[in-house]
């Protein structure tokens, strides 16, 4: 924002075409300057991600989209009749929910092949966008044309700084959607840990271990139940993953009935032992839903009496001891080296002054 700060006010009194000139370089300075901080952080946690295809991308559609944002303003009549504050905000709230998934639909490109979620860093990126504009519209409000220039790019530092942080630590918070579960199904898990009304007799918490990965996916889902029998119907089967751990009957964890429950569970489709049964359950409890002959539902089998494996969780990784570098270990060779002469150093001090202690009193004893 100091960039853009200084930029909007090196435009004023410039011609129309100039003004927008110098804004257009401003937002693509300010378009580097963010696509540059991200990609730094990103790439840390997504390894393959392009810094360099982020960054264009990043500037073309933040950088040009925020100068043309501010161009109305710079090509107005300041002395005309000037918008109210609370129009302005709402502006910004709007502009930034359609920059930002404007943006998120460039940044998402980049992101493919490297996260299991890309497309939901579109909604990342407008929910983080929204209230960063609005502080940076009411920022931008805050200076008139009597503030001097010092004061004014002032006030821009400091507002991108708080706008940068407010879009970092949103960003940051709903990361974890992008290889993990949605928001929704957090706050849907949510409700259902804290017996929110109306949701326990229609959805249930599923924990499943991955085949292949040994992690523990906790999810909501919408579910069938007579005595020990629990029917899952996973709607569009081709997207999801989870029931594909159940192709062969394993261990799994239910929350039902206010707890988690320990159960055994199993992907089927038509022809298998069970199928029909599993399919008139399904069918009596959600009468409007029709699952086609050859659908995959998931049959579990409650059972009490079995220790419950996943209920605490996730299993901590272990992680295997990486090599210490070798100039690590010379330099701790050297720290040991030095503390060893020190050491030498003081016990010879201490000797010779133990000596020099005793010829003082031999001396003065002789005097005497």
């Amino acid at each position: 924002m100091t960039v853009s700060a200084a930029a909007a006010r090196a435009s004023e009194g410039l011609p129309g075409s100039a003004a927008l000139t110098v804004l257009i370089v401003g937002g693509l300075i300010e378009g580097t300057a963010l696509g540059v901080l991200q990609a730094a952080w990103l790439t840390r946690r997504f390894p393959g991600v392009s810094r360099l295809r982020w960054v264009l991308t990043t500037v073309l559609i933040a950088g040009i989209g925020w100068a043309l944002a501010s161009a109305p303003a710079a090509l107005s009549d300041p002395a005309g009749a000037q918008p109210d504050a609370v129009f302005i905000l709402l502006m910004a709230a709007g502009l930034g929910l359609a920059m930002g998934a404007l943006l998120g639909v460039g940044q998402a490109l980049v992101l493919r092949h490297h996260v299991r979620h890309p497309w939901r860093w579109v909604s990342i990126s407008a929910v983080a966008w929204t209230p960063a504009m609005v502080v940076i519209f009411a920022g931008a409000t805050v200076p008139d044309a009597s503030w001097p220039t010092g004061a004014v790019i002032a006030v821009g530092a400091l507002t991108g700084v708080a706008a940068g942080a407010l879009l970092g630590l949103v960003s940051l918070a709903l990361m974890r959607t992008l290889t993990g579960q949605s928001v929704g199904s957090g706050v849907m898990g949510w409700s259902l840990r804290h017996g929110v009304p109306g949701l326990g007799g229609s959805f249930a918490l599923l924990r499943v271990r991955g085949a292949k990965s040994g992690r523990v996916f906790e999810f909501p889902v919408q579910y069938a139940r007579e005595g020990n029998v629990v029917v899952v119907f996973p709607g569009g089967a081709a997207r999801k993953n989870w029931w594909r751990n159940l192709r062969r009957r394993a261990p799994l964890s239910v929350w039902i009935d206010g707890g988690w429950m320990p159960a055994t569970g199993r992907a089927i489709t038509g022809g298998d032992a069970g199928y029909s049964e599993a399919c008139a359950v399904y069918g009596r409890r959600w009468p409007r839903i029709r699952a086609e002959e050859s659908a995959i539902l998931a049959r579990i089998d409650l059972a009490p009496s079995l220790p419950d494996s996943l209920i605490a969780g996730p299993q901590p990784t272990i992680r295997r001891p990486q090599p210490v570098p070798l100039r690590t270990v010379r330099r701790l060779c050297k720290s040991a080296q030095e503390s060893v002469r020190i050491t030498r150093s003081l016990s010879q001090f201490g000797r010779s002054a133990g000596m020099a202690g005793r010829l003082r009193h031999m001396q003065e004893a002789v005097s005497g």
